[in-house]
């Protein structure tokens, strides 16, 4: 009883102290994410007008209305805040399962969860990942307390967040089997998760402007896979990654025999499986791999002695501080240059800052000729109202001001139609990628490569972009 005090009291300390590190970062804006931005744009327009539209691809419409009254009500801190309690249900989920026995470094595998930096960075944004997790999490949980009916309806409600989280069906269903040999269980199961995802997903069936999805631009297979591989390294960091790899393989012959719970090991490594698989099909984000997070973490507390997982767990959190890169000084640059750089929340946390800075200047900005600048988007105009949409010339607009923004523009007659107004075309070196991935022609001559950013603003931006990495 006293120790089972005391364990409660140090996961508690635990918890408290990520909450500490956490709570300044609400003030950051909705986050470094375009699509956190977007999602407080689909939460302003469902409030002012009762018109649903999807922020992105298939639409995350569960997280969006919450989200929504959150965004309007209490802006960027109170939208942030949902993922904070999203991630203190995860460590209640955690905890719940150390009690049960089921973790054997209770302490190791929540701090690493908790402060890995990718979970770190999406505790504080208006992003649906970390509400998905927790749905997952808490399934998982149900499961191993055999408890089906409620893992299933859970995995039903995380595809409201994020449709995807319908995958995690697939590693419950094969553990049901594989420990019930009982087909009415899966099928009923089944039933409930369908029914549940139907259920929370169905706001998108009434949304307007609903597009099909569509991958991220590519310009040929290599571009792809470099896609796989830039985005997959982030997701542990380059460096971190290799070192975990030489750690597992050197504990691997002293890894505990004890025998594992039966298909234990054949979930996790198909949930691991499931989501990698989708992620060598979708690369365009890290944190698509976040659902096999639990899963890695889990694997690690069974297979690696104490000292082993804990050097492990130093090693990821290592991440927040220190980074190696190896990418190109520019975008459209071949040589790559591998060089030792600030940590993934360093950088995080000075991007957040670029964007409010810029949001700010930009929106205060009144250029002396009506310019055009390819960059902004959508942190600049999301939620405020001194911007409006010029649906005309496809380009937001100040209300006030002849400052236009876009994204890439890739149209010849727009360009044209833009020029035509007398409005001065402006993009940033270091922002170009997604122009030059689309192979697109259309900016001709027209458009101006500003190599400072900064240089187009009279007042100073702060932060660093993370183009500037």
């Amino acid at each position: 009883m006293v120790r089972a005090l005391k364990s409660d009291l140090s996961l508690g300390l635990i918890l408290m102290a990520w909450i500490a590190l956490s709570l300044p970062l609400l003030l950051l804006g909705y986050g470094s994410d375009y699509d956190a931005w977007r999602t407080a744009m689909t939460a302003e327009k469902l409030w002012s007008s009762g018109v649903y539209t999807p922020s992105r691809s298939l639409g995350f419409p569960l997280y969006e209305l919450l989200i929504t009254p959150l965004v309007m009500l209490g802006g960027w801190t109170l939208s942030n805040l949902l993922s904070l309690i999203a991630g203190l249900f995860i460590f209640l989920a955690l905890r719940r399962l150390a009690r049960a026995g089921h973790l054997r470094y209770p302490h190791l595998v929540i701090a690493a969860l908790l402060f890995l930096p990718i979970v770190y960075k999406n505790a504080t944004v208006t992003m649906d990942y970390l509400p998905e997790l927790a749905c997952l999490i808490w399934s998982y949980l149900f499961l191993m307390e055999r408890a089906p009916d409620k893992a299933a309806l859970l995995t039903g409600v995380a595809a409201g967040f994020r449709p995807t989280a319908v995958l995690f069906l697939l590693p419950l269903l094969f553990y049901l089997y594989r420990n019930t040999l009982s087909w009415k269980s899966l099928l009923r199961a089944a039933l409930l998760a369908s029914a549940a995802a139907l259920l929370a997903y169905s706001p998108v069936f009434f949304a307007q402007e609903f597009g099909a999805p569509a991958p991220a631009p590519r310009s040929g297979l290599i571009q792809h896979l470099s896609l796989v591989a830039f985005h997959g390294l982030r997701f542990f960091g380059l460096a971190q990654s290799l070192l975990l790899i030489l750690l597992l393989a050197l504990s691997w012959r002293r890894r505990p025999r004890t025998p594992l719970p039966p298909g234990f090991a054949s979930f996790h490594l198909l949930n691991i499986a499931i989501w990698t698989g989708l992620f060598l099909l979708l690369p365009d984000e890290p944190e698509y791999l976040l659902p096999a997070l639990p899963s890695f973490l889990l694997l690690l507390d069974r297979y690696l002695q104490r000292r082993s997982f804990a050097t492990a767990v130093a090693i990821l959190l290592s991440y927040h501080f220190l980074q190696l890169e190896v990418r190109p000084d520019l975008p459209d640059a071949l040589q790559l240059r591998p060089r030792l750089a600030a940590g993934y929340t360093i950088e995080d946390i000075n991007d957040r800052i670029f964007k409010l800075s810029s949001r700010r200047i930009a929106t205060a900005y009144r250029p002396e000729q009506p310019t055009c600048l390819m960059f902004g988007l959508p942190w600049i105009p999301a939620v405020n109202p001194e911007w409006v949409y010029d649906a005309e010339l496809g380009v937001y607009k100040q209300r006030a001001g002849e400052f236009y923004l876009s994204g890439r523009i890739t149209d010849r007659k727009q360009i044209e139609m833009l020029k035509q107004r007398g409005v001065r075309l402006v993009a940033w070196r270091l922002a170009v990628w997604d122009y030059l991935r689309t192979g697109s022609e259309a900016w001709g001559n027209d458009v101006e490569l500003q190599q400072d950013l900064r240089s187009l603003f009279p007042e100073r931006i702060r932060g660093k972009a993370l183009n500037e990495r």
